[in-house]
């Protein structure tokens, strides 16, 4: 190597080592004591050289994605409870936890291993929830509306006859054993009016018109589910018209016709009645009267013709010098 100024001379390198030296758990999980729903973290604090790898068993076996150097214990069930250690290994070496005993206790009370479902129902129809449980000795049971209780609802079916609409709400079963009671989740009943086909309370109305004249027809139904409308002329669907009413403004001669509406739901359709749009034609002004031969008249030619040749007649054959006003 050059030195400075062009000095000479000798290198040497130093080469360290690392400590290389295997896991050892400093501090061992402890046993715990839970009840259904708790949660726990065991987990073990480890000396040695990096990195670790990690391995928890629940009764010797491997637990999965449990690789960390704390186990999640989260809302203990008590399928839980067992004997848990840890694996701990690193490039040198490994090192195993004790064994520590994690106990989950069942919350006292039944177990609900069925709980009762949603209904939708119509008006009038029937309507029932179930909960099924496990306990300790002869089971009881007491439903709840909203959260009161329900007189004469004591067994594990509850029985509504003829829903109203003032039905629909939360149902809950509230069940006990000798150790204690434990609630259901809640179940909704909702109540929907009585499925009907669509019918027409107001049909529409046929109208005669003169060009050019706005028209409105209109249609009211009934039914459920709700009721999807369509106005048809002369049997064609019309664009967009889908509504209760109908307007047509400056109506021309090409809007004559027949107009119905199809109502439908899953029920089915039902058309209403046949409303029939005259449109009139031009009012055309009547011929005039003849001339004359009513009373009251001018004369016609031809009468005026005949008269003069009568009185030509008669001059011709009255006496000579006689006077028209003389008796004839």
């Amino acid at each position: 190597m050059d030195g400075l100024n062009g000095a000479t001379g000798d290198i040497e390198f130093g080469i360290g080592t690392l400590a290389a030296t295997p896991p050892a758990i400093s501090s061992q999980p402890s046993s715990i004591t839970l009840v259904e729903g708790d949660s726990a973290y065991p987990q073990v604090t480890v000396t040695g050289s990096y990195p670790f790898q990690y391995q928890w068993f629940h009764d010797n076996v491997a637990v999965a994605h449990a690789n960390n150097a704390t186990i999640a214990i989260f809302r203990a069930k008590t399928s839980d409870t067992g004997s848990y250690h840890v694996v701990v290994s690193n490039s040198w070496g490994t090192a195993t936890s004790i064994a520590v005993t994690v106990t989950v206790n069942r919350i006292p009370g039944p177990v609900i291993t069925a709980q009762p479902a949603n209904r939708t129902v119509e008006v009038g129809q029937a309507a029932s929830f179930t909960v099924s449980a496990t306990g300790t000795g002869s089971l009881g049971y007491q439903w709840l509306f909203n959260g009161t209780a329900l007189s004469g609802a004591t067994g594990a079916t509850l029985q509504l006859l003829k829903v109203q609409t003032g039905d629909a709400g939360l149902y809950t079963a509230s069940v006990s054993d000798s150790t204690g009671s434990t609630t259901s989740n809640a179940a909704q009943l909702w109540v929907v009016p009585a499925t009907s086909r669509p019918t027409f309370t107001t049909h529409p109305i046929s109208q005669s018109v003169a060009p050019g004249a706005n028209v409105v027809l209109s249609v009211a139904t009934t039914g459920y589910p709700s009721v999807t409308l369509q106005w048809l002329h002369n049997d064609v669907p019309v664009a967009g018209a889908t509504g209760t009413s109908y307007s047509l403004n400056n109506v021309q001669p090409s809007d004559a016709g027949s107009y119905v509406v199809n109502a439908s739901n899953i029920l089915g359709t039902t058309t209403s009645n046949v409303a029939t749009l005259t449109v009139q034609s031009q009012a055309v002004p009547p011929p005039p009267a003849p001339a004359g031969g009513g009373g009251g008249g001018a004369p016609s030619l031809w009468f005026c013709t005949v008269l003069s040749v009568l009185v030509a007649i008669r001059r011709l054959r009255r006496p000579h010098g006689s006077s028209l006003s003389s008796h004839g």
